[in-house]
C-alpha cells in the first residue's frame, strides 16, 4: 500500500513538475525517461545491480548440478537481506514473523499491479495520472 502510493506520488508528481533537462519533458510518465539524455545510464545501473546479485544470491545456493534451487543454509530464508521488519518491529516468535512477512510481501505485489494499472491506462488513452494535464 505505502510503495504504491509512493510510486502514484512519484509518478504524478513527476508529469507536473520536471525541473531537470530545461523542464522539457512533457508526456506520461511511464515513458518521461525516454525523452531525457540518460539513456546511456541505464545498462551502469543494471551491471551495478547484477554485481550485487551474483555477490549475494548466487552463493546462496548449491551447486545446480547437484540440487537444483536449494539453498546452501537450510535455515536462511530467500531474499532475508535482514532488512525486513526495520527498527525492531518484526515479530519475535518464527510463526509471526513468517506471517507478517506474508502479509508485507503480498502488500508489495499488489501495489506493483496497483501502479502497473495506473501506468497501463495512462500509456492506452494517453492521458496523465490521475487525469491532471501535463
Amino acid at each position: 500500500e505505502r510503495v504504491e502510493l509512493l510510486a502514484e506520488e512519484e509518478a504524478r508528481c513527476g508529469e507536473q513538475f520536471h525541473p531537470l533537462f530545461g523542464g522539457n519533458i512533457d508526456g506520461p510518465s511511464l515513458i518521461a525517461f525516454q525523452q531525457t539524455p540518460l539513456q546511456t545510464f541505464w545498462p551502469l545501473v543494471v551491471g551495478v545491480i547484477g554485481i550485487f546479485e551474483m555477490g549475494c544470491s548466487v552463493p546462496s545456493f548449491e551447486n545446480p548440478t547437484v540440487k537444483l534451487w536449494s539453498m546452501r543454509d537450510a535455515s536462511r530464508i530467500p531474499g532475508d537481506m535482514g532488512l525486513f521488519g526495520g527498527k525492531g518491529l518484526k515479530a519475535k516468535d518464527p510463526v509471526g514473523f513468517k506471517a507478517t512477512q506474508s502479509k508485507e510481501i503480498n502488500n508489495g505485489r499488489l501495489a506493483m499491479m496497483g501502479i502497473m494499472g495506473l501506468f497501463a491506462e495512462s500509456l492506452l488513452f494517453n492521458h496523465p495520472l490521475l487525469g491532471l494535464g501535463y
